[in-house]
Parts: structure tokens; sequence; C-alpha cells
């Protein structure tokens, strides 16, 4: 017969296994919204004239698509969980390319790369996990640092709404770009997964 702290152990086990399988569940539903975005941006482009792929593909629409109810709660439940990743390279002529989780190269201006970079670095422990919060004012000062740039904190919000756009556009999930009016913004990037601390929904 076994001892209530075997079966208490076995019953953990079995939820852990759960959650893991519906986390799995999850990256593969954003992965086909993801998907699912890029070709409306091109069938969209297609709609105005241009007549191949490839022209489709430079002249990408400045507005990404609207989304429906049931994939915007895809995404905002990722942004509640996090990502584990975040890759930014360096291109030679100055620009940067972004990768969330392995998933498809975003190509960013010197701006927006030094912007996400800020927004992503890791820093003090947070109780949630994630990467800390930070400022208009020490966001502007970063960008001023990293990108040569006259940003200054009143300018952050635009600059941030440019980024959320180009993630959109390249289908990625713009909701990992959190905002809080209290605390500031930072980038839905989990740096401690043990972490349970309380979840702060996306304002912006």
């Amino acid at each position: 017969m076994q001892r209530p702290c075997d079966v208490l152990a076995e019953v953990r086990r079995a939820q852990n296994e759960v959650r893991s399988i519906a986390g799995g569940f999850e990256e593969i539903a954003a992965r086909f919204v993801r998907r699912l975005e890029k070709l409306e941006v091109h069938l969209a482009g297609l709609s105005k004239g241009q007549q191949t792929v490839r022209d489709v593909g430079t002249n990408c629409p400045r507005r990404p698509p609207q989304r429906a109810e049931h994939v915007l709660q895809i995404l905002r439940n990722e942004a509640r969980a996090g990502v584990t990743s975040l890759e930014i390279a360096a291109c030679p002529n100055g620009s940067f390319v972004a990768r969330i989780n392995g998933r498809a190269a975003i190509p960013l201006s010197k701006q927006l790369g030094a912007l996400l970079d800020v927004l992503a670095t890791p820093g003090r422990p947070t109780p949630d996990g994630f990467v800390p919060w930070r400022t208009k004012d020490e966001l502007a000062r970063s960008l001023r640092k990293r990108a040569g740039s006259r940003t200054r904190a009143a300018q952050v919000p635009q600059a941030i709404d440019r980024l959320r756009t180009r993630l959109r556009i390249h289908g990625e999930n713009d909701h990992l770009i959190e905002n809080n009016p209290d605390r500031g913004y930072r980038f839905a990037l989990r740096t401690n997964p043990s972490a349970k601390g309380p979840v702060i929904d996306d304002e912006g």
C-alpha cells in the first residue's frame, strides 16, 4: 500500500506533466497564429497590386492586419507566461536582427534594435522571474548611449509603438512588449522559470 507522501508525489508529477503538455500546445498555437498573420500581410500586399511574393516581402504594409479576439488571447497568454530566449544580432550596416524563442528573424533599425535590447536586459531579480521594468527616463538614457539618438523620455512611448508595430508586421507577438503605468516598460523575457510572482497584465 502506498504511503500518503508517495501518492502526493505522484499527483505533483502528474500536475507538472499536464502543465508541460499545455505549454507545448500553447506554443504550437502561437506559432500557427503568427504564420497565419504573415499570410494575411502577404495577401494584403497582393490585393494592392503587388504581383509577386518577392514584391510583397519587400513592401509590407505599414499597418498590420487586425487580429481576432481568440488570436489576441493566445498572444496575451504567451506574454503572461513569458518567453525563454531572445537573440539580437548586429548587422554590418548598423541595423539588428532579432529572434524570439528561436522563431523567424525580425529585421530592426538601429534604434529599435537598441530599444529591444534594453527592454530585455537582465537586472535586479523580480518576484515573477522576468527582466526588470525600466522607466522612460532609463530607456531614453540607454538609447542616447547605445544608438546615438537624441531620444527624450517623452518620446519613448512613440518608440515603443514603432517596435510593437514592427513585431506585428513580421508576424511576432507585440504583447511581449509590456508596459505598466507605475513601473515602466519591459520585454516579457523570463530569466527565472521557477519564480511564481504576481503577473501584471499588459496595459498597452
